[in-house]
């Protein structure tokens, strides 16, 4: 199976594998984090998730592939990546940081050089990113992707912990990452 290795200064996002589980249940699965998103119930289902997860290959349509974010100074788990490929010319891209390390620029600089694989490497035309529109960090990182927003869905995503909720959606075309890369190399 192709594995998928990306380096940036500060960042290695490789393929998940099994062993990735604990460390991604134990940020995924606190309050403020699960508040947006599913979390497997508990480190079992983690575990064969992400087994399942590390067999598939990249660009396969209806899938979702998962990296995960490793700090180069301490080698720490600090978050991952999702690409959900939606139709071999679209994806999806989801980004989690363990609360811990936010508010250092690596959710940035993660999905930055995530974009640039999929627009470069796998050459799609459109990646989009939904929200809980109060999940303001989030779209922080949107925005500092260069991606515009593109609507409000009421009440269309579902979590266990509050229900159906809101999802607000920002993407962005390979044309519009290729002129915002020519002038931003770096975070």
């Amino acid at each position: 199976m192709e594995k998928v290795k990306i380096e940036t200064g500060r960042l290695i996002i490789r393929t998940v594998k099994e062993k990735d589980a604990a460390g991604i249940y134990r940020y995924r699965s606190l309050p403020e984090v699960r508040k947006y998103q599913g979390c497997p119930k508990d480190l079992d289902e983690a575990k064969k998730q992400m087994a399942e997860c590390a067999r598939l290959a990249p660009n396969v349509p209806g899938t979702w592939y998962q990296f995960v974010v490793i700090g180069k100074s301490g080698g720490e788990l600090i978050g991952d990546i999702a690409v959900h490929f939606t139709d071999g010319k679209q994806a999806e891209l989801g980004y989690t940081l363990d609360p811990k390390f936010q508010k250092y620029g690596y959710a940035t600089e993660a999905a930055r050089a995530v974009l640039g694989w999929i627009f470069g490497t796998l050459k799609l035309h459109r990646v989009s990113c939904s929200a809980d529109p109060r999940n303001e960090t989030s779209i922080r990182v949107m925005k500092r992707l260069g991606m515009r927003f593109e609507g409000l869905f009421e009440k269309s995503f579902w979590t266990e912990e509050e229900g159906w909720t809101d999802d607000i959606i920002h993407a962005l075309l390979k044309e519009e990452w290729e002129n915002i890369d020519k002038d931003r190399k770096v975070c």
